[in-house]
């Protein structure tokens, strides 16, 4: 049973905040890097590389936020927008899951955020965002 109802995404030095995750946006993958090829023979030549693991969430997050410790949409872009490996902060962030599991992770694809009031600023204007993380570590 998960100990968190939330995740957790903080900067390499230790900004960020818990992110809530809707019921059904969780999607854990493993991804396999290989080449599958045919020789000239027929048979099934394959290289096998590293197992991946990446996780996909519908993070529900406010414009503006009253509860202390949880993060706005602007926190949660302001992470994705990380890009330098070798900056302060670096684009690797620490993830904490709902079970409290702390790996090092990077943002990648598209930050397509969607407003779900008609409120668009402020403590009530709550939007959906669909992340993806590569774990690093």
């Amino acid at each position: 049973m998960p100990t968190n109802r939330y995740i957790t995404l903080q900067d390499s030095s230790g900004s960020g905040g818990d992110f809530a995750v809707v019921m059904g946006g969780y999607k854990p993958t493993l991804e396999k890097e290989q080449t599958i090829n045919r020789t000239i023979g027929g048979t099934i030549d394959v290289s096998q590389g590293a197992v991946l693991e990446r996780h996909e969430y519908l993070v529900r997050c406010r414009d503006t936020e009253d509860r202390i410790g949880y993060g706005t949409v602007h926190e949660l872009e302001r992470l994705w927008r990380l890009n330098n490996p070798n900056g302060t902060p670096s684009d690797k962030i620490t993830f904490i899951d709902h079970y409290g599991n702390s790996n090092t992770a990077i943002f990648i694809g598209e930050f397509p955020r969607s407003a779900i009031t008609t409120i668009l600023e402020g403590s009530g204007a709550w939007f959906f965002v669909p992340i993806s993380l590569f774990l690093v570590t």
